[in-house]
């Protein structure tokens, strides 16, 4: 993926201060493997759990001490797991 710069960018090689710190390149970057990106203020319509994540939280509930969620955005994520959870621990707890 190659993000461009956008016109409030500093010059190349130089550094904004504000909140929109940057540094930045005529011809664009190109982003390596492993690197993220941040998109303040972008509402981004993903679900917080994944149904890959949902076939994980039956082995956890199982197997686990603790179980971490990344990428909070509302409440309402925390409370989908918590649900999907208790769920899951239910599941676990009919097979004994």
């Amino acid at each position: 993926m190659t993000a461009r710069s956008p016109a409030w960018c500093a010059r190349p090689g130089r550094r904004r201060s504000g909140s929109r710190s940057t540094r930045s390149s005529p011809a664009g970057v190109t982003l390596r493997s492993d690197k993220g990106i941040n998109l303040p203020d972008t509402d981004l319509d993903l679900p917080a759990l994944t149904p890959a994540d949902l076939q994980t939280l039956d082995f956890a509930a199982r197997h686990a001490d603790i179980i971490g969620l990344s990428f909070v955005r509302k409440p309402s994520d925390v409370e989908l797991l918590d649900e999907e959870l208790a769920n899951a621990v239910r599941s676990a707890w009919a097979g004994c």
